[in-house]
């Protein structure tokens, strides 16, 4: 890692409680979600989350921000630093505010703390929020509207950023969040096992799947019995996602949803052949670990037990940190069969703002920090991560980071190649459609009639959002005297 600034170290962490006042929102979601407040709420104050500030007790002349987080500094002790960098170079410019973060897991115990918060009234004045909940929320009318603070604040603009970021953070020219980080799922190859496999490691020598299929074969090495010591390339039949086939789909220029977001591409000409080299992979040229439980795909590359490997751009820093002497690349999809560019799956997670958020003045504030070229090379010099920033790429910090780590260089390409990542009620879609992926790429069922079912299947959950779910199912409880 790079030279980092020398802070005052954070104060131990504590669990704490944390009190959700009652009182009604100023929004019809409470209306939506009330049926899971009464439970979530005391499950809500019963568990809390982690509290995490430099400072000690709340200075009685300070307005306190409660920010909300996932990123948690018990995963990586850097995290620690990075938030402990933003909270003192924040507070150091406006001495008038207090930084309080609240860390709360990923997943459903994070979704579910903020439906709790939101029905009681009483949600933290910004969070970080993923892209698989971001649009939901916004529609249901929840989340402050951001344009009159960026027309003020042209450094958060959204032409500073990657032209993808206006999918995720923006509706129908409605800003609504502020880029947090920004990630890709891409290929990623083991250098030094491509050399002594006689390949070329280099970005762009993979040209085609032809090509692809080609290193998949050489890269996979088997005992005298046939069995796979080392997999030229993993393919997960086993799936708990539907991810495996979005980079595919985007090297024949496509992504994964519709632009109307109400149906897939997995039933077209291109969505078909995408499946078909998943399951030729795993069953004709047979370069994967065979189907069983769940491939720690990620834990045996790093082993140096898989040659490539479908990733994404945050794990460089796990890597890196796991295993700092393994030479490893981050490139793009090569073009299929349809298409001549190379493809990649781009999203943004984002910092949003209640529409009840207590103080929006202050609490925009904090999210043009997080979203400025000042926080994106704290992020870089503390993280190793990139920004969905474009003056972030033309900064010495950036150069520098790039040759200690050339595994960074790809990255500004792979973000612009990025598809779009099929964040509508994505939980939702996965249950509809890897079943199905499933049996094709098991073979239990033919490829094109699973996916022309997974995409009907699929096309039922997006009449909806996941709010309009929870609202059937208020109506089923009160109907059943609940």
């Amino acid at each position: 890692m790079g030279p980092t600034r020398h802070r005052r170290p954070a104060r131990a962490l504590t669990k704490g409680g944390y009190t959700v006042q009652s009182g009604r929102m100023r929004t019809t979601f409470e209306d939506v979600v009330k049926w899971a407040a009464a439970a979530l709420v005391g499950a809500f104050l019963a568990v809390g989350g982690v509290y995490y500030s430099r400072g000690g007790q709340i200075a009685s002349n300070k307005t306190v921000i409660r920010v909300w987080d996932w990123w948690s500094p018990a995963g990586y002790k850097e995290i620690g630093t990075y938030f402990n960098t933003i909270e003192h170079d924040f507070e150091e410019r406006h001495p008038d505010i207090d930084i309080r973060y609240q860390f709360i897991p990923f997943g459903t115990q994070y979704t579910q703390k903020l439906m709790s918060a939101f029905a009681a009234g009483d949600p933290p004045d910004a969070f970080q929020c993923s892209v698989s909940w971001a649009r939901d929320l916004y529609d249901r009318g929840i989340i402050a509207d951001l344009n009159d603070f960026v027309a003020t604040s042209p450094d958060v603009a959204m032409d500073q950023y990657f032209p993808i970021t206006r999918e995720y953070l923006a509706k129908d020219g409605r800003i609504f969040g502020v880029p947090t980080s920004m990630d890709s799922n891409c290929l990623i190859l083991n250098a030094g096992l491509c050399r002594k496999a006689g390949l070329d490691p280099s970005p762009h020598a993979i040209d085609s799947w032809e090509t692809f299929v080609a290193y998949a074969e050489k890269l996979t090495v088997r005992d005298e019995g046939g069995r796979i010591l080392q997999a030229g390339f993993p393919v997960t039949a086993i799936a708990e996602r539907s991810s495996e086939i979005w980079p595919w789909l985007a090297s024949e220029g496509l992504s994964f949803y519709t632009d109307d977001m109400m149906s897939t591409n997995a039933a077209t000409p291109q969505g078909i052949r995408a499946m078909q080299l998943l399951y030729d992979l795993l069953n004709v040229y047979k370069v994967s670990f065979p189907p069983g439980t769940e491939i720690q795909a990620d834990n045996l590359f790093i082993e140096g037990k898989v040659g490539m490997l479908r990733g994404g751009t945050w794990m460089g820093y796990e890597i890196f940190q796991t295993a700092p002497d393994l030479d490893f690349v981050m490139t793009t999809f090569p073009p299929g069969p349809g298409s001549t560019e190379r493809g990649a799956i781009t999203w943004v997670n984002m910092m949003m703002m209640p529409k009840n958020c207590r103080h929006p003045k202050e609490t925009w504030e904090y999210l043009r920090f997080y979203g400025g070229l000042e926080n994106a090379l704290n992020m870089l010099v503390i993280l190793n991560r990139n920004s969905a920033r474009l003056d972030f790429y033309d900064t010495p910090e950036w150069r520098a980071k790039v040759a200690e780590h050339p595994y960074l260089a790809m990255l500004p390409e792979i973000s612009a190649a990025g598809r779009v990542a099929p964040y509508k009620r994505q939980q939702e879609m996965d249950e509809a459609f890897v079943p199905f992926y499933q049996r094709a790429v098991l073979g239990t069922m033919p490829i094109e009639e699973a996916m022309k079912e997974a995409n009907a299947r699929v096309e039922k959950v997006l009449e909806g959002s996941w709010a309009d779910q929870l609202l059937r199912e208020m109506d089923k409880r009160a109907e059943a005297g609940q």
